[in-house]
């Protein structure tokens, strides 16, 4: 069970890439990240019974569900005759995610890095995609170019993260994968080109500024 669950959380994470694609023209229903998601999910809660949230985690979750609270009960007294939902679905599976990823990670270690891995090699096939044309349109109401139906500015921040996964993972080689870490290297160009490419200042400030922290945190020893 343990490798099913590791082989949709690494599939989940490489699907990210492709968020906003929906080849079955749902209108939105569907998406290959959203089917992903819900798979790694369903077989996530069999093990909920043995999750024990490490500590460290409890600071960064605990605001999470405050907020939560706060927002779903500041839109209950605000709610309108015509729109009566006040439970925002979306916020709540993504800290319930969160709280699944951080759980996971207790009961399969480096899952998470693992799985960064894998949202970086989906960066590399969506850049690749790219270069040759695929998937590339053009929408009339925000006149700017999306990419397998995502916004430009959404695909710059992920190849921004995905160059940073990239570094860190041939720097710090927490994964212990010798020399075929280097490997990676050889889809650097066609991430950053793709980031370039989209046009996207805040990829590309996020891009130099975390490289910027980094050699300062590096330099400390921090």
């Amino acid at each position: 069970m343990k490798a099913i669950q590791r082989i949709a959380v690494l599939l989940f994470f490489f699907t990210i890439n492709f968020e906003m694609w929906d080849p079955l023209y749902t209108g939105g229903y569907f998406s290959l990240s959203r089917l992903t998601g819900l798979i790694y999910l369903g077989l996530m809660l069999p093990a909920i019974i043995r999750f024990r949230t490490p500590g460290e985690a409890k600071p960064a979750l605990r605001p999470l569900w405050y907020f939560f609270l706060v927002l779903t009960v500041v839109s209950y007294f605000n709610m309108k005759a015509e729109l009566v939902d006040f439970f925002n679905m979306t916020i709540f599976q993504n800290i319930v995610l969160l709280w699944i990823l951080v759980n996971h990670e207790t009961i399969d270690h480096l899952i998470l890095e693992k799985a960064l891995l894998s949202f970086a090699a989906g960066a590399v096939v969506l850049a690749v995609l790219f270069k040759l044309g695929i998937g590339i349109n053009y929408d009339p109401v925000s006149y700017r170019t999306t990419i397998f139906e995502d916004n430009a500015n959404n695909v710059g921040i992920r190849m921004s993260i995905s160059l940073i996964i990239i570094a860190l993972a041939i720097i710090q080689n927490r994964l212990q994968l010798g020399r075929i870490r280097y490997l990676a290297l050889a889809g650097v160009p066609f991430i950053f080109e793709t980031m370039i490419a989209t046009g996207s200042r805040v990829s590309f400030i996020a891009f130099v500024s975390a490289y910027f922290v980094f050699l300062l945190l590096y330099q400390s020893k921090s």
